[in-house]
């Protein structure tokens, strides 16, 4: 063999160790799935990240670690093939998160976590009390750009009143009710009578 090609061999060789299957996506996935291949797949893959994690606790307390269970195992535990096993398992992850990578999912996750954690913030509009969606950016101040414009005419031309809502109904003032008269005599004006 040459040089060059004990370097790509090695090259190989080290993506396909860098390239370590992890099963914990699976955690704290609530969706429905549709067919029952892939939720077959789901549960695979949990209890593949669940012996995983316990593999990793008893590494990390110093105790002798459990080996952890490998699609291998679970096939012969399951009676199907280690093919079908992993089948399944793409096939669950692939319903759940597309083509997302390992990382982008768990970014997904942090993401969602910290959205929940976030308090609900409402629409700077003084007129407007909408609140504003969980996924809005920190710098996100208004529920409409609608609210916006109008809050910063409202700031800006002091002539300005606050109006209502512009996606409520617009209310117009009505006219005050002339001084109360006689009705004889608004009856007589209608008609063209004595003024």
């Amino acid at each position: 063999m040459t040089p060059i090609g004990w370097i790509f061999q090695l090259l190989g060789y080290i993506r396909n160790v860098a390239r370590k299957r992890t099963y914990s996506w699976a955690y704290g996935v609530e969706e429905w799935l549709s067919s029952p291949a892939s939720r077959d797949g789901l549960r695979y893959a949990r209890r593949l990240a669940e012996t995983a994690r316990e593999h990793s606790k008893a590494a990390l307390v110093g105790e002798p670690p459990p080996f952890p269970l490998t699609p291998a195992d679970l096939a012969f535990e399951e009676g199907v093939s280690e093919s079908t096993v992993r089948r399944k398992i793409a096939l669950a992850r692939r319903e759940l998160y597309s083509g997302l990578s390992d990382s982008a999912i768990y970014y997904r996750k942090a993401r969602a976590k910290e959205l929940a954690r976030r308090p609900v913030r409402t629409c700077q509009a003084p007129d407007c009390e909408e609140s504003l969606p969980r996924r809005a950016s920190a710098r996100r101040e208004y529920c409409h750009s609608r609210c916006r414009r109008r809050h910063y005419y409202q700031r800006h031309h002091p002539s300005a009143q606050i109006a209502p809502h512009l996606r409520g109904a617009r209310v117009r003032p009505r006219p005050t009710p002339p001084a109360q008269v006689e009705p004889v005599l608004v009856f007589l004006r209608s008609h063209g009578g004595e003024s």
